[in-house]
């Protein structure tokens, strides 16, 4: 076999170090794809809804899921009455983590309270959300 023939055959360093490279990535590629199911999406889970005193808006009292990768939380948004919950149109604006019981009411259809354990972790707390203003106590 000739020399010239002889060099066609054999690779470059270059290219076998792309070549392993490129079959490493792919090898971690399968690998979290293959589990990504089980690290999948949070779920909302809804736990209440509070209709306001005219019927118009609910609270909701709502937490995610996420397998063990988000600590236990309760988290409050206000929401039309009419029409699903998704967290796009109503964000949430009260957020806890390792709480005890929370307690929401309408005091009227502008007012709503939240009643916090000592034990609570907030991470978030707005003080209103549109035109209904939001008490702490």
């Amino acid at each position: 076999m000739s020399t010239s023939l002889r060099k066609t055959w054999l690779l470059h360093p270059w290219t076998v170090a792309f070549l392993a490279a490129a079959t490493g990535l792919a090898g971690v590629g399968y690998f979290i794809w293959s589990f990504s199911e089980d690290f999948g999406p949070c779920q909302i889970v809804e736990e209440q809804s509070i209709a306001s005193p005219d019927g118009m808006n609910r609270i909701v009292v709502f937490g995610r899921a996420c397998n063990a990768t988000v600590a236990f939380n309760t988290q409050l948004s206000i929401s039309p009455a009419a029409g699903r919950f998704t967290l796009e149109t109503s964000p949430p604006f009260f957020v806890a983590v390792n709480r005890g019981p929370i307690r929401a009411v309408w005091l009227s259809n502008d007012r709503v309270e939240v009643d916090l354990p000592d034990e609570a972790s907030v991470r978030r707390r707005e003080p209103r959300v549109g035109d209904i203003t939001i008490e702490y106590k």
